[in-house]
């Protein structure tokens, strides 16, 4: 016997991604705070990198467009 289970897919509310954004900021400030302590070249370099991807990703949460979800009549989704 199968179960179909509803999914109900909700929109990230602007504040939520706002504040995903700030903390993908912070983290890579404090990387980037941690990266100047180090004494190893290497590990320098690596927190740079990974500071980088945080700020990368804080870019393009800024910059995507907002999906809309339409739920259809036989209960799937597509996105409009």
């Amino acid at each position: 016997m199968m179960y179909f289970v509803s999914k109900k897919v909700v929109p990230m509310l602007d504040t939520e991604l706002r504040s995903l954004v700030q903390g993908f900021r912070a983290r890579a400030a404090e990387i980037l705070l941690r990266a100047e302590t180090m004494h190893d070249v290497d590990v320098c370099l690596k927190l740079r990198e990974i500071a980088a991807s945080y700020e990368r990703l804080a870019r393009q949460i800024e910059q995507r467009e907002p999906r809309v979800v339409v739920e259809t009549a036989v209960g799937q989704f597509s996105q409009a």
